[in-house]
């Protein structure tokens, strides 16, 4: 059992809490027994290495079963003191387990991009900051079927601890590019033939006027909005508030946007039938 932090691993994994580490490296941590059990679910492959508490875990059958299943998978995993595990982790109360996780490919992306009909709907967030917003995108956009999420430079680190937890695992299971330019965005929409649309509180249409179901949608930072180069080539549609009322938190206002989507969609097959 490591019980020293001045232990190189050690040393590491309390590095990757800094975003600065992270994109030097290529790697992240996941903490306590969802997140990890969803990474050894959705990305097995790029899980580096586990760490647990026995003295935190004892008694939480589902971490015990995960601690052996990760054993059992080939994967290697280190017992620490409790001591020592509240120093690695990020969370104030650890779960008593966290995973070293390597990045993984972005060549889902492409092969999203690449499908014909209805799809894909890619969501583009453009320097949104705060992690709980950005994890919420993340959520809301696979429970609507979103294809995938492009997410533009100034946006805050996906792979921050609080968007982590807020994500729920999305994050595995749903193909996102991260560090884009807004003019990487308007190349790929323009190789793909994907039509460009903006959430804006300003916009002449509304989501509840016909827009394309195959396209990219834009949300932005709710103090700057979007960037110029994508208002100025994109369709901008509002969401009607009643009089008087302030502009949607981005995750809200992304979520009515998705699921009046998925409405339609829905709307379509029911009259084909």
């Amino acid at each position: 059992m490591l019980t020293s932090r001045d232990n190189p691993r050690v040393k590491t994994v309390k590095a990757l809490q800094r975003r600065e580490k992270r994109d030097r490296t290529g790697l992240y941590l996941v903490e306590g027994v969802k997140l990890v059990g969803e990474a050894l679910k959705w990305a097995p492959n790029f899980v580096e290495e586990v760490f647990w508490a026995p003295e935190i875990l004892a008694g939480n059958e589902a971490g015990l079963a995960l601690v052996e299943e990760l054993k059992t998978r080939g994967i290697s995993v280190t017992a620490v003191s409790a001591a020592l595990m509240r120093e690695m982790a990020a969370t104030v109360t650890p779960q008593g387990i966290l995973a070293v996780m390597r990045r993984g490919e972005e060549e889902r992306v492409t092969e999203v991009l690449s499908r014909g009909g209805n799809e894909p709907f890619v969501l583009v967030v453009d320097r949104v900051q705060d992690p709980g917003n950005l994890g919420t995108l993340l959520r809301t956009a696979e429970a609507a079927g979103v294809g995938a999420v492009l997410l533009v430079k100034g946006t805050v680190d996906l792979y921050n601890p609080k968007v982590l937890r807020a994500a729920a695992g999305a994050v595995f299971r749903l193909p996102v590019q991260d560090g884009l330019e807004a003019v990487d965005v308007l190349a790929l929409a323009e190789r793909y033939h994907l039509p460009l649309l903006v959430a804006d509180p300003h916009g002449e249409e509304t989501v509840y006027d016909p827009f394309p179901l195959r396209a990219m949608l834009v949300v932005g930072n709710e103090g700057r909005g979007v960037d110029h180069c994508f208002t100025a080539c994109a369709r901008r549609l509002a969401i009607p508030l009643a009089e008087g009322a302030e502009s949607l938190n981005v995750a809200i206002a992304a979520a009515v946007f998705l699921f009046e989507r998925v409405r339609r969609l829905r709307e379509g097959e029911r009259a084909k039938s």
